[in-house]
């Protein structure tokens, strides 16, 4: 009689299985991908693209209206079926790049709204991944605003120290995320958090910091005006003209922000 395999061996077996299977659907994805976008290449678009973007990637030259519908009726023919699954997909589509719109799409699989609740804590280390390999804005302000964003939302009181951190990080586009993770919230959005998120960058020169700046406090001013004003009133020699140029535009009232 044959041996009975004990049961950690089977159930080793059985994950490098599921890993495999993973493994394979993502690169089937990937290659339908491929099939999809590679009939619609503009060299001539593709080159302006290139150039706009300053990237070291090329661009197949696909239009964002062209890339979406090619890439939705990829992930719903081959959608993700768990966890394990979606973040396999995410990462190997990230990974194996060759034209900046795979990774375009490797954010739109990321974003699906049947993953929406899958991402955990330690999904945060393929998104630190994404933040610094990409270090640039198209890539890191969808995965600071969307993803990070709905981390913080889900796990707060980890995810906290985790964006100061950021804030203080040498990595641009690390204080860059941590300043504008909240674009999404609203009347819930953590003012104490933003403050401190932003007050390390105050002196900063870097446009893409100053930029951020500006940007969250816009944003907040949406549903927080008056703690908006109050914030460039107090800090107005510390926040660049750029920033207090933004965080004041969507104010009717804004006399003492502007003093």
């Amino acid at each position: 009689m044959a041996a009975r395999k004990p049961f950690a061996a089977i159930a080793a077996a059985a994950a490098t299985s599921a890993i495999s299977a993973n493994d394979a659907r993502a690169e089937a994805r990937r290659q339908a991908l491929l099939r999809a976008f590679h009939p619609h290449a503009d060299d001539v678009t593709a080159r302006a693209q290139r150039a706009y973007m300053k990237s070291t990637l090329p661009f197949f030259g696909l239009p964002k209206p062209l890339r979406t519908r090619l890439t939705k009726p990829v992930f719903q023919a081959l959608p993700p079926i768990d966890h394990d699954d979606w973040l396999t997909t995410a990462q190997h589509l990230w990974r194996t790049t060759s034209h900046r719109e795979q990774w375009y799409a490797a954010l739109d699989w990321m974003a699906l709204k049947a993953a929406t609740s899958w991402p955990s804590l330690s999904t945060m280390e393929f998104f630190d991944e994404v933040i610094v390999s990409s270090s640039w804005w198209d890539i890191v302000d969808e995965v600071a605003s969307q993803q990070v964003g709905a981390l913080l939302v889900r796990f707060e009181t980890p995810m906290r120290p985790l964006l100061l951190q950021y804030a203080h990080d040498d990595q641009l586009w690390r204080r860059r995320a941590a300043i504008i993770c909240q674009l999404r919230r609203r009347h819930d959005l953590d003012l104490e958090l933003l403050a401190r998120c932003i007050r390390p960058s105050l002196g900063r020169k870097e446009f893409f910091l100053r930029k951020a700046i500006g940007w969250a406090l816009r944003q907040a001013s949406l549903h927080h005006a008056d703690w908006v004003v109050t914030y460039v009133d107090e800090h107005h020699d510390e926040l660049s003209p750029l920033s207090r140029r933004e965080a004041i535009k969507h104010l009717v009232t804004s006399s003492t922000a502007k003093r």
